[in-house]
C-alpha cells in the first residue's frame, strides 16, 4: 500500500516529529510492504536549524495586531504559497498514493487560520486526485473562527473520509460537533503515537555520577509567549512569573541533592528563553557545576536521547511528558493546555499533573518527589503502549477494508 502522511514532521518543535516518526514506525511494523511518503503541512523538507528562527518575532508581532489584521497577515503569507507551490506539489504526490493519512498532533486547531488553510488545501487535493482520507490520533481544539471552521468542514465533507480517530475525549466531542456531525464515519478515541518512543529509539543510559544521590532531573523549558498563543485556556502567561517558577524549581531540586538539567523540545524561542534562564541561575544561587544546560536538539532522536537519560522530568510540553512516560521515567506536568491534563488522566497520573491554580515551585518539587517515589506501574505502561500500537493496526485494517470494498465495486461496475 502506498501511504501519504500529512502532519508537521519537520516542525522545530520536535514533539511533532516524534509523533510522525513513531506513527511511521508502527505502520512499517504492522505492514512491512507499505511505502510511506510524508507531506509536511508547512512545506518543510527536513530538520533544519533555521526553521522557526524568526518565530519569536512573529509571535510578538501577531500579539500586537487586532484579529482582523492577524488573519489578513496569515492569509497574505500562506495563500500564494499554498496555491502556487505547495498545493500542486501535494497533488502530484497524492496521485501516487492509495491513502492520505492526516495525523497526529494538535493540528485540528485554528490559530489565525494557520492549520485550517493548510488542512483544507491538502484535503481538496486529495478530493481532486481521488485519494481516500484517514485521520489518526489528532487533537481538536474547541475554539474556531467562522472562516476556519467553514474551510475545514467544507473540505472534509467533499473528501472520501474512511476513518477518523482523535487522542482524547474533548477532541472527540469537538470533532463531532464542529466537523463530522451527521457523518457515517465513527470517531474513535485512540492513544498518541508518541507513546511508542521507547520502542522506536534506543534509550540512553541514565546518568549515574559518582555521587549516586545527584540524579538528573530534566526541566523542560517553554517560552511563555508560545504557550500563551496556543493555550486553550485563553489566559495570559506572565513571562517573569514563569521564569521565576523555573528558577525556583531548579534551585529547590538542587537543594534536594538532585541535579537540575534545562532542556527544550527544540523550538528556537524556547532555547532563547532557556539561555536567559541559565544566565540568571549562575547569577543567583547556583554555580555552573550545580546544573546543566542541554544544547538545542535538532531531530526527534536527539530529543529522546536527552529525555531517556533523566531520572525525572518536569514539563509543560505534552510530548516531553509522553516521551518520559514511554521510557517509564517519572514526570510532572505543568498546566497550560487541557491536552496535557487529558494525557495525564488517560494514563492514570492525575496526581502528578499540577492544577492550574496551584503552580508554585514548592508544589512542583513536592509533586516530583512523590512521582519519583511512586514510579510508573509496569503493567499499566505495557498495556498503554500495546493499545497505541494496536490502534494503528486498526487504522490500517480500516483502510484495507475500504480498499477491498472499492475494488469490489469497481469489478461489479465493469461486469455490468
Amino acid at each position: 500500500m502506498r501511504i501519504c502522511l500529512a502532519n508537521v514532521r519537520y516542525s522545530p518543535n520536535l514533539g511533532d516529529g516524534l509523533i510522525a516518526e513513531c506513527l511511521m514506525y508502527a505502520i512499517e511494523t504492522a505492514m512491512p510492504s507499505a511505502s510511506i511518503d510524508t507531506i509536511d503541512l508547512a512545506g518543510r523538507v527536513g530538520h533544519a536549524a533555521e526553521y522557526g528562527k524568526n518565530r519569536r518575532l512573529y509571535l510578538k508581532v501577531m500579539k500586537s495586531l487586532p484579529k482582523p489584521l492577524r488573519l489578513a497577515a496569515v492569509c497574505g503569507a500562506l495563500l500564494p504559497s499554498l496555491a502556487l507551490r505547495l498545493g500542486p506539489g501535494w497533488a502530484a504526490r497524492l496521485r501516487n498514493a492509495d491513502i492520505l493519512i492526516i495525523g497526529g498532533g494538535q493540528i485540528f486547531a485554528d490559530s489565525d487560520l494557520n492549520f485550517p488553510l493548510k488542512l483544507s488545501t491538502v484535503l481538496r487535493q486529495a478530493h481532486a486526485t481521488g485519494t481516500p482520507v484517514a485521520i489518526h490520533s489528532v487533537g481538536v481544539s474547541a475554539d474556531w473562527s467562522t472562516i476556519g471552521r467553514h474551510l475545514l468542514r467544507s473540505a472534509l465533507t467533499k473528501a472520501e473520509l474512511v476513518y477518523a480517530s482523535v487522542r482524547d475525549g474533548s477532541s472527540a466531542a469537538h470533532m463531532s460537533r464542529l466537523f463530522l456531525e451527521g457523518s457515517s464515519v465513527q470517531i474513535r478515541q485512540v492513544r498518541d503515537p508518541g507513546l511508542l518512543a521507547s520502542r522506536v529509539y534506543p534509550p540512553r543510559p541514565a546518568s549515574e555520577p559518582p555521587d549516586a544521590g545527584c540524579r538528573e532531573i530534566g526541566i523542560n523549558i517553554s517560552h511563555p509567549d508560545v504557550l500563551g498563543y496556543h493555550s486553550d485556556r485563553g489566559n495570559k502567561i506572565d513571562p517573569e512569573a514563569m521564569a521565576c517558577l523555573y528558577l525556583e524549581t531548579a534551585e529547590k531540586i538542587h537543594k534536594l541533592g538532585l541535579k537540575p538539567v534545562l532542556f527544550t523540545n527544540g523550538s528556537p524561542e524556547d532555547h532563547g528563553f532557556m539561555t536567559a534562564l541559565a544566565d540568571r541561575l549562575i547569577q543567583g544561587s547556583l554555580t555552573a557545576e550545580n546544573f546543566r544546560v542541554v544544547p538545542r536538539p535538532t531531530t526527534p532522536s536527539e530529543l529522546i536521547e536527552t529525555i531517556s537519560s533523566f531520572h525525572g522530568v518536569i514539563a509543560h510540553r505534552l510530548h516531553a511528558n509522553i516521551a518520559a512516560y514511554s521510557f517509564r521515567i517519572p514526570h510532572v506536568g505543568l498546566p497550560w493546555d487541557r491536552k496535557v491534563d487529558s494525557f495525564f488522566a488517560s494514563v492514570g497520573r492525575e496526581a502528578f499533573m499540577i492544577p492550574v491554580n496551584g503552580v508554585t515551585s514548592d508544589i512542583v518539587v513536592s509533586t516530583l518527589a512523590a512521582a519519583l517515589e511512586a514510579g510508573i506501574d509496569p503493567g499499566t505502561h505495557h498495556a498503554v503502549l500495546n493499545e497505541t500500537a494496536e490502534s494503528i493496526r486498526g487504522l490500517l485494517q480500516a483502510v484495507q477494508a475500504h480498499r477491498a470494498k472499492d475494488r469490489e465495486r469497481t469489478l461489479i461496475l465493469k461486469s455490468i
